[in-house]
């Protein structure tokens, strides 16, 4: 596993007002543009895609001294650069 020095989340969330689910996708920029991975559509709401940020970069073989994902999870709570940009999305899209 590679290191994390640095990372940047950028985190875009909407709502489907039909079905009245969260959704979000996460961004996340590791050592400065090292690695840049960006995870799927998830289903999730308030800080969630930091979770999903955390299991993006563990899947690309980055982590933090071995962590858990919980322990990755928060360390980029307090450690990360976060953008996050609610977005309104039609539904014929």
């Amino acid at each position: 596993m590679k290191q994390i020095e640095s990372a940047v989340i950028i985190a875009r969330k909407w709502f489907d007002k039909v079905n009245g689910n969260t959704y979000h996708t996460a961004r996340v920029i590791i050592n400065g543009g090292e690695a840049d991975h960006k995870s799927t559509r998830q289903y999730g709401y308030g800080t969630s895609y930091i979770t999903t940020a955390a299991e993006t970069a563990i899947e690309n073989d980055y982590t933090r001294d071995d962590m858990s994902r919980e322990a990755l999870r928060e360390w980029l709570t307090h450690n990360a650069i976060i953008d996050e940009v609610s977005v309104t999305r039609r539904r014929d899209l």
